[in-house]
């Protein structure tokens, strides 16, 4: 995890029990690996939702372990304005490109975006109304 995320512009150091996370760098898109790990793939594919610029991840196939959904499930849109954040970039890789701010403002900002059967949508940060 410290070696990806440092690789994305993250300040993190590793502890005995984890890693500590310094704020206030904004994450870039890279080359990023799963070693394998289901966790790890999963973890960098959700950061890379906010970083800035195509994330790719060396080996998607660790997912299927535990969500083999996972990327099916994480790049359908949930609402209209927001844009599947998936591309293929070849056979066992994947590259991730981020969430843009402006994918969300509609959503914010109107009640006929939002999905009927995703009420909690109707709270979300930044909404006008």
């Amino acid at each position: 995890m410290t070696e990806n995320l440092r690789a994305m512009g993250a300040d993190i150091t590793p502890a005995e029990d984890g890693f500590i996370i310094r704020g206030g760098r904004a994450l870039h898109g890279c080359a990023v690996k799963s070693f394998k790990d289901h966790r790890i793939a999963m973890s960098m594919a959700v950061a890379s939702l906010l970083a800035d610029g195509e994330t790719t991840l060396d080996d998607e196939n660790c997912v299927a372990i535990s969500y083999p959904s996972f990327f099916d499930d994480l790049s359908r849109p949930r609402i209209p304005a927001v844009l599947t954040p998936f591309l293929y970039a070849g056979k066992g890789t994947r590259t991730l490109t981020p969430f843009r701010k402006t994918d969300f403002e509609s959503v914010a900002s109107t009640d006929s975006a939002i999905p009927a059967e995703f009420p909690e949508i109707l709270s979300f940060p930044g909404r006008t109304k």
